[in-house]
């Protein structure tokens, strides 16, 4: 499964891959493997999957050609951000 976060080190970042590890166990048992993909370089991905003590891999889409073909890259506001 992949899930897609604008930035690492950003709280709501943070929070949801913290997330993903925790319910990690429960996507292995349905065969389910777990990516996380942003447009962090590949060493800012090193940081922020170590800091989040992360046990899947992150990948890294700086060219965006990922984020674009699955439509992740719309500009939203939320709660002003």
């Amino acid at each position: 499964m992949l899930f897609f976060f604008p930035r690492g080190n950003h709280p709501r970042c943070v929070m949801q891959s913290r997330r993903f590890q925790s319910l990690l166990p429960n996507f292995e048992q349905l065969g389910v493997q777990v990516v996380g993909v942003s447009v962090d370089t590949t060493e800012q991905q090193q940081s922020f999957r170590d800091f989040c003590v992360l046990h899947f891999p992150l990948i890294s889409d700086a060219g965006f050609a990922l984020s674009r073909s699955y439509g992740v890259l719309e500009t939203v506001n939320i709660d002003g951000e």
